[in-house]
C-alpha cells in the first residue's frame, strides 16, 4: 500500500510566490506544484482562494504565517486591527496597554465581558504581523523609509505585471465650491468690506492613470439626494454624483464607486491595478475580479501619491480661476451687485460643469509628471521628475498676483473628506457582513441648494433665447448656430406643450 503523502503548508509569502509563477502561461499547475513539493490539488485550492490571499498579503499579513488560525475573540481582533489601521493613518503612536483596553472596550460595545491578555495580544501582533519600533527620522507627517520600502518592494511588482495604462491613482480632496478670496487691495487706512465667507462644500474623487492617457469621469460627492437645480434623470449630469450627510466619502459610495468600474472592465475582460491610500472610507475587503486594489504605506501621500503630487491642485486652480473670471464678469455687467450675491447664485450644477471643464483642462503631461515625481518610473534609469505641475497651464485671474492666487487655491487643501469610524462602525466593518456603515444622505432634497435662484420661466427661456440669438448673428459666430438652433427647439418644444396643457385644462373647466 502506497504511503499517504503528508502535506505540506506553505507560509504566506511561498503562497504568494506560488500564485505568482502560476501567472505565466508557459507554466502548468503542475510543474508549480513539483517546484514547491505540494500536491496539484493544493495548487488548486490556493487558485481558487488567490483574491484573499493576496488581500492578506497586501494588508500587511504575517508572511511566514502558514494556516490562518481564528483567536480567541476573532470579531473584536479584527476590530481592534481596524481601528489600528485608522489610528497609524492619523500618525498615532499606539503601545501594548492602548491596544488591550481598546480590544476591551470593543469588546464592551459588542456586549462582551472581554480581558485582553499579554498572551493574546501577542498572538494578535503575529496574526496581523504588527511589530514594536521605534520612529525613525523626525518627519512623521511624511514617512520616507516606509515610501523607500514600498518602492523597493512592492512598486516593481506592480510596474512588471501592469503597463502604465492600467496603473492607476484616485485620491479625494474637498472644495469650497463658492469660495471667493479673502485679500485684495484697498485705501490705505480703510478696512476691506467682507462678508461671511462661503463654505459650501464638495468632495470630489479624482483618478487616472499613469500615462495621463485616461482619466476617470470625477465623482463629486454632495449632502443632498437631489438638489433642485438637478435634472430629474441624474444620468443627465456631466460627472458621477452621489451625496452623503456631510458630503464626505464613506465605505458604502467608495465601495458602489470601485464596482461600477469593476463590471466595466469585466465586460472589456480589461484588468487594473489601482493605488490609493490608507483612509477610513478606503475598505480593503471589496470583493473585485479586474481591480487590484493596492494601499500605499501609512503616512506617505505628500510624497508619493500621484494625484496629491500636483494633480488635484491643478485641477483646483483651473475651477477656481473659472469660477473667479464668472464672479468678476458678472459684477462688471452690474455695478449694484455685491460679490456675496454672485457666490449665492452659483448652484450646485454650474458647479459639476465647472469641475468638469476643469478635470478635462489638467493636460495628460501634467498627469504623467506627477506619477513621475511620486517616484513612478518603469525604467530606473529615467530622471525622477521634481518640478511643480500646480499651476501649470492656468490662467492666473487678473485681480490677483500668482502668489495670492496660489493661497486661494490652497484655502481648502486641509478640509475633511472622510469620518473617523465609532467602535460602533469598526465592529460591523469587522462582522460576517464586512461592510463599512454609511451615513444616509439628507431627504431634504434643497440642504445644500436652499439658496440657489429659482428655476427659470419658460418666458425667461423664450427671453434669453432671443438675446443669444441677437449675439450670436452681431458677432458673426457661424459656428454657434447649429447649437443655438437646439437650445431655440428645445425651448419652443417646451412652449408649445405648454399651450397644449392649456388647452387641455380649459376644455374640462
Amino acid at each position: 500500500m502506497a504511503e499517504k503523502r503528508k502535506r505540506v503548508d506553505l507560509p504566506l509569502a511561498q503562497k504568494v510566490e506560488l500564485l505568482k509563477a502560476l501567472e505565466s502561461p508557459v507554466v502548468s499547475q503542475a510543474t508549480v506544484a513539483k517546484k514547491f513539493a505540494v500536491s496539484t490539488s493544493q495548487v488548486s485550492r490556493l487558485v481558487k482562494g488567490k483574491v484573499e490571499i493576496l488581500q492578506q498579503f497586501e494588508n500587511n499579513g504575517n508572511p511566514n504565517r502558514k494556516r490562518q488560525r481564528a483567536g480567541k475573540n476573532e470579531e473584536v481582533g479584527n476590530a481592534l486591527f481596524l481601528w489600528f489601521r485608522q489610528k497609524l493613518s492619523q500618525g498615532a503612536r499606539i503601545s501594548g496597554p492602548m491596544l488591550k483596553q481598546k480590544a476591551a472596550d470593543l469588546a464592551a460595545a459588542e456586549g462582551t465581558d472581554f480581558m485582553p491578555s499579554d498572551g493574546w495580544l501577542s498572538r494578535w501582533k503575529a496574526r496581523h504581523n504588527v511589530v514594536f519600533k521605534k520612529e525613525e527620522g523626525e518627519r512623521q507627517d511624511s514617512d520616507w523609509s516606509a515610501a523607500l520600502d514600498w518602492k523597493r518592494k512592492i512598486l516593481p511588482q506592480i510596474l512588471d505585471s501592469y503597463s502604465p495604462n492600467d496603473i492607476f491613482n484616485a485620491d479625494e480632496s474637498g472644495l469650497f465650491f463658492r469660495d471667493f478670496p479673502e485679500k485684495g487691495h484697498c485705501l490705505k487706512g480703510e478696512e476691506l468690506a467682507g462678508s461671511k465667507k462661503a463654505k459650501d462644500r464638495i468632495t470630489a474623487l479624482l483618478c487616472a492613470n499613469m500615462s495621463g492617457s485616461e482619466r476617470r469621469p470625477l465623482l463629486i460627492i454632495g449632502n443632498s439626494k437631489q438638489p433642485c437645480c438637478f435634472p430629474k434623470d441624474l444620468n443627465r449630469l456631466p460627472v458621477d454624483y452621489a451625496s452623503s450627510k456631510k458630503a464626505w466619502m464613506t465605505g458604502q459610495l467608495f465601495q458602489q464607486w470601485l464596482q461600477k468600474w469593476d463590471k466595466s472592465l469585466r465586460t472589456r475582460n480589461r484588468h487594473i491595478c489601482l493605488l490609493v491610500d490608507n483612509c477610513s472610507a478606503h475598505p480593503s475587503d471589496i470583493r473585485l475580479t479586474n481591480i487590484n486594489l493596492k494601499f500605499l504605506p501609512f503616512n506617505t501621500t505628500s510624497v508619493m501619491q500621484p494625484m496629491g503630487m500636483g494633480v488635484i491642485k491643478n485641477w483646483k486652480a483651473h475651477y477656481k480661476s473659472r469660477l473667479n473670471r464668472r464672479m468678476i464678469t458678472a459684477l462688471d455687467a452690474d455695478p449694484e451687485k455685491k460679490a456675496k450675491d454672485v457666490s449665492k447664485s452659483i448652484t450646485l450644477l454650474d458647479v459639476l460643469y465647472l469641475a468638469k471643464e476643469s478635470w478635462n483642462a489638467v493636460s495628460s503631461q501634467t498627469i504623467l509628471n506627477c506619477f513621475r515625481k511620486g517616484g513612478f518610473c518603469k525604467d530606473e534609469a529615467a530622471d525622477v521628475f521634481d518640478g511643480d505641475e500646480s499651476l501649470v497651464d492656468v490662467s492666473v485671474p487678473e485681480n490677483m498676483t500668482p502668489e495670492e492666487f496660489e493661497e486661494f487655491v490652497d484655502m481648502d487643501k486641509d478640509v475633511k473628506i472622510a469620518a473617523d469610524h465609532t467602535d460602533a462602525e469598526i465592529l460591523e466593518a469587522a462582522s460576517d457582513s464586512k461592510r463599512v456603515k454609511v451615513e444616509t444622505a439628507e431627504e431634504d432634497s434643497e440642504s445644500d441648494d436652499n439658496s440657489a435662484p429659482p428655476p427659470l420661466t419658460l418666458a425667461q427661456k423664450l427671453q434669453m433665447a432671443t438675446h443669444l440669438r441677437q449675439y450670436v448673428q452681431e458677432s458673426g459666430m457661424q459656428a454657434a448656430l447649429p447649437l443655438l438652433r437646439m437650445v431655440e427647439d428645445k425651448v419652443q418644444s417646451e412652449a408649445a406643450q405648454s399651450r397644449k396643457q392649456r388647452t387641455i385644462d380649459s376644455y374640462f373647466k
